[in-house]
């Protein structure tokens, strides 16, 4: 089978939760035998190096998957739009079978393959456009993907039951629901930390992008808010919005580290040394640090929205979206109990293991491709 993900910045993963997922899925397809390719951003991408003595470019490879990078328009509002376009359009003339789409935005480009008879996926990661750093205009465009992700595609998937009862609901659409995945890694010790002060500190950490909609206002107020010598993490880069980053330092105390977009084994010290594991976020599709935090054995206080629920269970602590005070009691709470964090932490280490494991969640989507393909060929477009 011939696989060409579209939609995200491409992998190594360097930017958000759709990107760490394909870095998972797209080698294990290729390890079945099948062959992937991921488009890319052309700017943070490996670059082709020359082959002598003929000096033909070597294709760019990540873990056996076809990297192909592409141009894109670098503005907040059309760097994904642009490359997905020349992804679709470029599909038409590829070989592929699957052309699978990422995000709301993207899949509404879904429909530009199927023109040249590809058979096309999306996955609803989010309900994008309820996210507070869009603008009216944005949140239309979005919405518009929302409808072509209900309606274009040979098959729809979402991460979580609560979108597939929303897609059900709004579009009377039966999707399937294929969440985001974790690996259980072993626990790492301290060594790295000393670059960001932590040598020593007890900590709390929070792991995703520096956006609007993240519920970072309600976290750092909350944090300043407490009697503490413990450090507030934040792991993450802003993208595109410097000027809601330029606030949150502002609002920020001394006790607030900023460690910037983090990978590799400093951010395995981080989620492994952490005091608790916070996410604040008031909305969600389902969250790939969240599930991180939780294979690491990390106790996590999570904002009590559907998708959260549906991750953590019973396995966590709440607080209800923006309340800065219950926020506030809940992390003093958690720092006061070392067992009570203990246990929860196991809690969630062992339920991510049995019901988030990457290899069983391959096994649907390499099934979902079958099934596609076998419906198109009964029913040719």
């Amino acid at each position: 089978m011939k696989i060409a993900m579209l939609g995200s910045r491409g992998i190594p993963a360097q930017y958000s939760g759709i990107e760490a997922s394909l870095q998972e899925i797209c080698p294990r397809l290729v390890k079945r035998g099948h062959r992937v390719s991921v488009y890319c951003a052309a700017r943070t991408a490996p670059v082709a190096q020359a082959s002598p003595p003929a000096s033909s470019p070597v294709p760019v490879t990540y873990k056996g998957v076809l990297l192909r990078r592409l141009p894109a328009i670098y503005t907040k509002h059309l760097e994904t739009a642009t490359r997905t376009l020349l992804s679709a359009l470029s599909e038409m003339a590829s070989d592929n079978d699957i052309v699978h789409f990422h995000a709301l935005g993207p899949s509404f480009l879904s429909f530009i393959p199927r023109f040249a008879g590809k058979s096309t996926v999306a996955t609803v990661h989010g309900l994008d456009w309820q996210r507070a750093k869009w603008g009216t205009a944005a949140r239309t465009v979005l919405k518009l993907g929302e409808w072509g992700a209900a309606h274009f595609p040979d098959a729809t998937v979402v991460v979580s039951q609560s979108l597939k009862e929303y897609f059900y609901q709004k579009y009377d659409k039966e999707v399937f629901c294929i969440p985001n995945g974790v690996n259980i890694p072993k626990p790492k010790g301290r060594e790295l930390l000393a670059r960001l002060g932590l040598q020593s500190s007890p900590y709390i950490l929070y792991v995703s992008r520096l956006i609007r909609g993240k519920g970072l206002g309600c976290l750092l107020r909350a944090f300043n808010s407490m009697k503490t010598e413990h450090k507030l993490v934040l792991a993450g880069d802003a993208g595109y919005d410097h000027h809601y980053e330029k606030q949150l330092r502002r609002l920020a105390g001394d006790s607030v580290i900023f460690a910037g977009f983090v990978t590799g084994r400093l951010l395995e010290e981080l989620y492994s040394n952490a005091e608790f594991y916070v996410h604040p976020a008031p909305m969600e599709g389902l969250s790939i640090s969240l599930l991180e935090a939780m294979s690491y054995g990390r106790c996590v206080l999570a904002s009590d929205i559907p998708p959260n629920r549906e991750v953590l269970s019973d396995k966590g602590f709440y607080f209800a979206p923006g309340d800065v005070e219950e926020l506030k009691r809940s992390m003093t709470r958690l720092l006061s109990g070392a067992e009570l964090r203990q246990h929860k932490g196991q809690e969630a280490r062992e339920h991510v293991s049995k019901c988030y494991n990457w290899d069983r969640i391959v096994d649907k989507i390499e099934q979902l491709y079958i099934d596609v393909l076998k419906r198109r060929r009964k029913c040719p477009a």
